[in-house]
Parts: C-alpha cells; structure tokens; sequence
C-alpha cells in the first residue's frame, strides 16, 4: 500500500498545479523569449501595464528577470495599432472587454467605437438566443413526430409498440407552432435591424461588415 501523503504536501501541488495554468509564459517563453516580441503582442491583445508583473512573476521561478525597457517598447507599439477606432469596434463586436489601456489622445477616438461594436454584439447576442429557442421548438416538435409515427407503425403492423407514447396535446402542439411563427418574424426583424446598423457603424469606423447571418434550418 502506497505512504499517504500529507495534506499540506498535497496542498502544495496544487497550488504549485494552479500557477503553473495561470502563469503568463512558460519556461521556454521567459529563457529565450523575444522580449519586445512579446511586449507588441501584449500590447496589440489590449493587456494592460500590469501584464509585465504578470511576466515577471512567471519567470521568477526560472530565475529569469525580463527585458522591462525591450518589452516595454514592444507594448507601446502594439498599444499604437491596438488603441484604434476599427480595432475598438471590431473587439467590441466581437464581445471583448476593454482595460482601460488606450492614453486619453487615442482613447477618446477607441472608446466610442468599442461601445458601439458592443451594440451590435449585443443584437448578435439577442439573435442567438431566438435561434436557439426556434431550434429547441423545431426540435421538440420533430421528436413528437417521430414518436407517434413509431407507435402508429407499430399499429399498422399489428405489433404491440414497447410502451405508449406520451405526445404533446393538440393544444400544446399549436402554441409551439405560434410561438414557432412568432419567433421567425422576431429572428427576421433582429437580422434586418443587425445588418444595418452594423454596415452604418463599420463604414464610420472604417472596419469590414459581417457577413450576413442566415439561418441554415
């Protein structure tokens, strides 16, 4: 039988495990790391300052102390193409958050755009969520279908089916249907109202519109 462990030793791993998940580089990243490679990448991904102590830390257990000036360089010019009013935009759209990185001079130009990509996030949101109830219901009906074809083929057969079914009412089976309708009309009306505004906010910031969203059901 295998020594128990102590718990404190067990402890240990863990949070030694939880670091190691956490960490910003790993040890390859921190020994032969291009410092100001990775200081444009952090800057252009919208870290803020604080990443570098997040490197710093990573690396202390390598014993490996960062290029601070190499990869602040780095940061500033990736800050440069990061802090812009198309990339605000399209990271806004996209549902991505905002650190508060830009300087005032840029921030006054990538704040707005990010706010008004977050508009159009949150109608791409609201699409989501119809098509998955118009999913949901179209699949709720399709499996009453097939339930009951089972049980009347069964009946034609003159075999005796496993067990009774258990169908949606007629009741029930019309208000998915009008909930069905009502929700397709919602889902058209959302997309209209997202195509446009998205082709206005993308021309006023100069970034490429999406492509149209269809319903492929």
């Amino acid at each position: 039988m295998a020594p128990r462990r102590p718990l404190a030793h067990i402890a240990s791993l863990l949070l030694a495990l939880l670091a190691s998940a956490c960490a910003s580089l790993d040890e390859g990243e921190c020994r032969t790391g291009d410092w100001r490679q990775l200081g444009y990448v952090d800057g252009l991904k919208g870290y803020a300052m604080s990443r570098l102590a997040d490197h710093d830390t990573a690396c202390a257990r390598y014993g490996v102390v960062p290029d601070r000036t190499a990869w602040q360089l780095g940061y500033v010019e990736g800050q440069v193409r990061y802090c812009t009013a198309r990339n605000g935009y399209e990271q806004g759209r996209d549902g991505k958050g905002y650190a508060n990185v830009c300087p005032p001079s840029t921030d006054i130009a990538f704040r707005p755009a990010w706010e008004d990509g977050r508009r159009v996030a949150a109608a791409l949101d609201t699409l989501g969520r119809i098509d998955s109830r118009l999913r949901e219901i179209a699949d709720t009906l399709a499996e009453d279908d097939r339930r009951s074809a089972v049980y009347l083929d069964a009946a034609r057969e003159n075999r005796e089916p496993a067990e009774r079914p258990v169908l949606l009412t007629r009741g029930e089976r019309k208000a998915l249907d009008r909930e069905y309708d009502g929700l397709a009309l919602d889902y058209e009306a959302v997309q209209a109202d997202l195509a446009a505004l998205d082709a206005e906010l993308s021309a006023r910031h100069g970034a490429v519109p999406l492509q149209p969203v269809l319903r492929n059901f």
